[in-house]
């Protein structure tokens, strides 16, 4: 009995270092691809963010555009949607951490553009431009500036760019 004890121990002596081997290789294996996975939602949001950001200054851009339409022309014609509402979903589905801070902007963003669409009422009314519609500009463009930095930054924040 004593030997077939002894037997049955060095048997399982023998079946401990493949045991342990096995587990070293199927913790190695998701290790590696929790890390991979890992890397590659980092690549992801990287990406997201690049592309927020481009949004984010294309609707500056084409809200600029579009008070330049108001001021010379008095009727806008851009013939495209705002960037904003793009920069709306990608924050949306990738940093839905900020959306307080992009809620602000896009009020922001909408005031500017109502205000533009003042300045053309204005100049149609009128027949000329405001005298004072500079400085409202200059005085709304400073809250939209500081809204867009907050989003700029928390979107670099989030993405570690």
């Amino acid at each position: 009995m004593a030997e077939e004890v002894s037997e049955l121990a060095k048997a399982f002596m023998a079946m401990i270092p493949v045991a342990a081997g096995g587990a070293i290789g199927i913790a190695g294996s998701l290790g590696v691809n929790f890390l991979q996975q890992r890397a590659k939602r980092t690549e992801i949001l990287r990406v997201k963010a690049e592309e927020a950001l481009q949004y984010l200054y294309k609707s500056v851009l084409w809200l600029e555009e579009y008070r330049a339409q108001c001021l010379l022309d008095g009727e806008p014609m851009i013939k495209s949607w705002p960037p904003i509402d793009i920069l709306e979903a990608t924050v949306t589905l990738y940093f839905p951490d900020i959306e307080k801070e992009l809620a602000a902007f896009v009020t922001e963003f909408t005031k500017n553009t109502s205000l533009a669409q003042d300045f053309s009422k204005e100049k149609f009314e009128q027949g000329k431009m405001p005298i004072d519609h500079k400085e409202r500009w200059k005085a709304k463009n400073v809250e939209l500036k500081s809204r867009f930095n907050a989003v700029k930054g928390r979107i670099r924040e989030l993405a570690n760019l």
